[in-house]
């Protein structure tokens, strides 16, 4: 028999909200917007994101982001064609990383 996990969770919310680790997918995701780079599922495996559109979900969920995306269609590996959406940063998603960075404008 399993028994409940009492544990509480490490951190609030807001904590991990301003902390975002350096080697983690979600920090290499925002740096890479933040070059005004923009990424589908496909070129998010090369920085480590197999599930871009959760890790999407996420920043947008506990960064407070409004992260614009659109449908692309792109060749896939049998030849054939798959649509996939392109995400990127609009100038107030960035002022927003950059304050909670602490960077300047």
């Amino acid at each position: 028999m399993l028994k409940p996990n009492k544990k509480k969770p490490s951190g609030s919310g807001k904590h991990q909200r301003v902390h975002q680790k350096i080697g983690t997918k979600k920090f290499s995701i925002i740096r890479h917007f933040l070059k005004g780079l923009s990424l589908n599922r496909f070129e998010a495996e090369g920085l480590g994101d197999h599930c871009l559109n959760s890790t999407i979900s996420a920043l947008v969920n506990i960064l407070g982001l409004e992260v614009p995306r659109k449908w692309e269609i792109v060749p896939n590996r049998f030849g054939g064609t798959t649509r996939v959406k392109r995400y990127w940063l609009n100038q107030s998603d960035i002022a927003i990383i950059k304050n909670l960075l602490g960077e300047k404008q």
